[in-house]
């Protein structure tokens, strides 16, 4: 985290040392499938399918603290929560 905070300080470091640093912003690497499965069972107590009508599991952007992947969740999934109608747009 420091390196990615560093890596936007220009005014700070030289441009030699940002541009080394800035691999750490928009190259971390990329966790496998298999772990993001598990992290969602983990924290749904479901499958990927059973949560997300659409998912892809390549990731769209990777940081060093998460990995996101476009996903839409499934009607019936918000429903057992309470959450149908909620227009996730706008959050």
């Amino acid at each position: 985290k420091l390196g990615q905070w560093a890596s936007m300080r220009p005014d700070l470091f030289s441009p030699e040392v940002i541009q080394a640093l800035a691999t750490l912003r928009n190259q971390a690497p990329q966790h496998s499938e298999a772990h993001t499965r598990a992290m969602v069972r983990v924290a749904f107590g479901r499958e990927v399918e059973d949560v997300f009508e659409a998912f892809t599991a390549e990731p769209c952007a990777s940081g060093s603290v998460a990995q996101v992947h476009r996903a839409r969740l499934r009607e019936s999934f918000l429903e057992e929560r309470g959450l149908e109608g909620l227009d996730f747009r706008d959050v």
